[in-house]
């Protein structure tokens, strides 16, 4: 079984009166502890492709999702900067953030 290289959570809110959502995440460096988290334009794709543009397998990256209310949500993502929105561009925000 392949070592745990990574910890990524998804979180998103639930939908507000408009039927909208907000997406954001949290990568965690299991070896330096290290961690990045930003608030993203998009959905759950473009934070799941988020560890293959990290150079990562699907087996080395624990993933999951958890939905809370939006005022929950924007507690815990209040101070995160916005990260992007495509893959390329959240990989890049995550490996700034792990190398600060």
């Amino acid at each position: 079984m392949p070592k745990i290289k990574a910890i990524l959570l998804c979180l998103n809110s639930k939908r507000d009166i408009n039927g909208n959502r907000y997406w954001a995440f949290q990568y965690t460096d299991t070896e330096t502890g290290k961690r990045a988290a930003g608030t993203v334009t998009g959905g759950r794709s473009n934070i799941s492709m988020l560890p293959e543009k990290m150079g990562l397998k699907w087996d080395e990256v624990y993933f999951y999702g958890e939905e809370v209310g939006k005022r929950d949500f924007r507690g815990f993502t209040f101070y995160w900067p916005h990260a992007g929105s495509h893959p390329e561009a959240l990989a890049d925000f995550t490996k700034k953030q792990l190398a600060a």
